[in-house]
């Protein structure tokens, strides 16, 4: 329930966006990575732009894949305080107000590693930086699809995380002018005594 901020935060319905499952029980926002790829697609190819928007109290996206060393746009549209603080194991945590004067903020990360963002002022508020040496990561859609284009022929580990539900990783091999298909589920976390 929103109570602060009521004016602007409260023209959506906000839910818990850790865990988003669609219709046909595809998981949205799981993190798909590929281990040890030697050539193929240069990390360029993830873009040059990488923004993390404040909309009606949401962060946008959920799950941002940025380069290391890549400057982060963080943007508050909604004209009111908000604050970026984010949680790293590898990179230094930073904890940033960001008034509504400041539209926006850049930040940069030097380190691989999944790293958790959270609005102090909004407690609903969370995303999560996925700081990437290499081009071979995605993230899944609305339907639990995902695509990694552009891979060497080779068996590879292919890591599958996410945020409530945990890691898991497969084995696939890619073969040259094949497109490969890959299935997947995670177990069903059980209640400890």
């Amino acid at each position: 329930m929103v109570i602060k901020d009521v004016k602007v935060c409260a023209k959506i319905d906000h839910y818990d966006d850790r865990l988003v499952v669609g219709k046909d029980g595809g998981i949205k926002n799981v993190v798909i990575s590929l281990d040890s790829v030697s050539g193929g697609k240069s990390i360029d190819s993830l873009g040059t732009e990488f923004v993390l928007d404040q909309k009606i109290c949401a962060y946008k996206p959920h799950i941002l894949i940025v380069p290391v060393n890549q400057q982060i746009m963080i943007l508050n549209n909604d004209g009111i305080l908000h604050n970026i603080h984010t949680y790293g194991k590898l990179n230094r945590s930073v904890n940033l107000a960001q008034p509504r004067f400041k539209k926006k903020l850049k930040l940069t990360l030097e380190k691989p590693e999944k790293v958790q963002v959270r609005c102090d002022v909004h407690g609903w508020m969370s995303a999560w930086f996925i700081v990437v040496e290499h081009a071979y990561y995605t993230v899944t859609d609305s339907a639990g699809r995902f695509s990694l284009n552009g891979v060497p022929p080779g068996t590879y580990r292919l890591n599958i995380w996410q945020e409530l539900l945990g890691e898991k990783s497969v084995q696939v091999t890619v073969t040259a002018g094949e497109e490969s298909e890959l299935h997947f589920a995670f177990e069903e976390k059980k209640e400890s005594d």
